[in-house]
């Protein structure tokens, strides 16, 4: 009787077992970007500008995307001779729709002043001590670090590729503002 439930057990769990399917991704260390990089650099974002370019990767619909433009002003290069003022062409979602799942990692960037609510993940947390104030708001935007690629026209893509843009690309926010002197 004990064998016979076991059995009947392990056969409806098999046939119950659904499998996963998920989109692989690339492993981007720091050290792969920089190296395949023309241009690494400290830049802030500017105008953000709609293009005709349509989305040219095979997976996903292209309906779903349009290419958009950013301006960038330089701040400090890393790596390469990019000029004060870059362009960086990628693409974002059409009609501000909600991300896919297990979709392209998109970014956006952010070009005007920043505001940020700060508090204490657990009551009583000493670290957040330093905490000047519950919100700061900065008059300049986030900066970013860019591991670029340059294109034949000039303008730049991220080194990670159109579908997984973010692996080079890391917002840099300034949290002195947030300490006590």
């Amino acid at each position: 009787m004990n064998t016979t439930a076991t059995l009947t057990i392990l056969a409806g769990s098999l046939l119950c077992a659904t499998t996963g399917a998920a989109r692989q991704t690339e492993a981007w260390s720091y050290d792969r970007l920089f190296q395949q990089a023309d241009v690494v650099v400290i830049a802030s974002a500017g105008n953000t500008l709609p293009t005709k370019q349509k989305w040219a990767e095979p997976l996903f619909d292209p309906q779903q995307f349009r290419g958009v433009i950013t301006q960038f002003r330089v701040a400090s290069t890393l790596k390469g001779s990019p000029s004060q003022s870059i362009k960086i062409f990628h693409y974002a979602y059409a009609n501000s729709q909600a991300p896919i799942n297990d979709g392209p990692t998109l970014v956006s960037f952010i070009s005007g002043p920043v505001s940020l609510d700060m508090k204490p993940l657990q009551q009583g947390i000493t670290e957040t001590k330093f905490l000047a104030k519950k919100r700061e708001t900065r008059s300049n935007g986030a900066e970013y670090l860019l591991f670029l690629k340059k294109r034949q026209d000039g303008s730049f893509v991220a080194v990670s590729g159109q579908i997984d843009p973010s692996f080079s690309v890391r917002a840099i926010f300034n949290m002195d503002a947030l300490q006590n002197d």
